[in-house]
């Protein structure tokens, strides 16, 4: 006998309590009877005066669950005295989620593994479901929006640029992933690291830094060079950012800062995947590269391509973005390297954000 205790924090800290013990069962294989392990998972699901739920829909789903390939999933309802079982032949990573049949109330656990052994599921209580709208990137097709371990999915067509998911438990949200009409595989991730908020829908769209709609820019910085608020070649809105430089020693760099040097609040990006820009221009060979800083340190260098006559929109994963505390960003820096020692252009920036979808490769 072992007791395992996960914890998780969100708003609160969540305890999830399972006792394991290998279960034995008699079975005919044809020839004749053998004992082998199965998995006995038992739990029981309240409302919200503790009292418990009969005939709620209780789910035995595992965490890389993919609802478009039509798996049969372990199903059972709660008794009288809002008690579940599940048995079989069960190994991996899997969730217990439920649902009230009138109410609609719901309840997803954390993850826990099962290795054909009984687990005991500490009492989960039923909350009023949250929803969440999500923005949907350019280039995405008629499809289907769906989140990764649970049977939540939704069809969307060629203009669609934003799709809701409502009737949601309310605590972590796993993935939320697209796969175009063609394919169940999923080819774009819309959304990581977001919760589920009781009762409430949220927003989650991407953290413009410089764009049409929005900025966050509280000043701007530049050497071998001179950077302006532009307005004759926007990649959207009617505005951008123009970097004329000229440098003698290989580079020339400038930054957009967003937290008033040091006397406002940094951006906490953890909830973000990727950060996002479009640029044109640059010199003949010259090369741009993009830095990120925190409130103490700065990321390492990461490319973003080499010059261009036409915008190019680039996203770059935050986690190529080494060193760096994503949850104190207070700055972007952009640098220009040049094949030679000595060199001069114009360099266009627009549309920056931290966004929350990217392509799957």
């Amino acid at each position: 006998m072992r007791n395992i205790i996960v914890f998780l924090a969100v708003a609160a800290v969540l305890q999830l309590t399972v006792s394991c013990s290998s279960v034995p069962s008699q079975v005919d294989n044809g020839s004749g009877h053998e004992w082998e392990a199965r998995a006995r998972i038992t739990g029981i699901i309240l409302d919200s005066a503790d009292g418990p739920v009969s005939a709620a829909i209780v789910q035995l789903i595992p965490v890389d669950y993919n609802p478009l390939t039509a798996a049969t999933l372990n199903v059972d309802t709660t008794d009288a005295t809002g008690n579940y079982r599940f048995e079989g032949n069960l190994v991996g990573l899997y969730t217990v989620q439920a649902v009230h049949a009138s109410k609609r109330t719901r309840v997803r656990s954390v993850a826990f593994t099962i290795a054909n052994d009984t687990i005991a599921i500490i009492p989960q209580t039923l909350k009023a479901p949250g929803a969440v709208a999500v923005n949907i990137p350019q280039g995405i097709s008629s499809g289907t929006v769906f989140i990764r371990g649970t049977d939540v999915q939704v069809r969307i067509g060629l203009k669609a640029r934003m799709v809701t998911l409502d009737s949601l438990a309310p605590g972590p949200l796993p993935e939320i992933l697209f796969a175009p009409s063609t394919d169940t595989t999923p080819k774009w991730s819309l959304v990581k690291n977001a919760a589920i908020t009781v009762g409430k829908l949220d927003t989650l769209a991407d953290l413009a830094i410089f764009t049409d709609g929005s900025s966050l820019v509280s000043g701007t910085w530049n050497s071998a060079g001179t950077l302006s608020l532009d307005s004759t070649k926007p990649f959207e809105g009617r505005f951008d950012y123009r970097f004329d430089y000229s440098y003698t020693n290989w580079s020339s760099q400038c930054g957009i800062n967003f937290d008033n040097w040091l006397l406002s609040s940094p951006q906490d990006v953890r909830a973000y995947q990727a950060l996002h820009c479009s640029y044109m221009g640059g010199g003949l060979g010259d090369s741009l590269y993009v830095q990120i800083f925190d409130v103490v340190d700065s990321s390492t260098l990461v490319l973003l391509g080499p010059a261009s006559s036409t915008y190019q929109s680039v996203d770059v994963l935050l986690s190529k973005f080494t060193h760096l505390d994503l949850s104190r960003v207070r700055e972007i820096m952009f640098m220009v390297v040049g094949s030679t020692q000595t060199g001069t252009g114009t360099l266009y920036l627009d549309d920056v954000r931290f966004g929350r979808s990217v392509a799957l490769r």
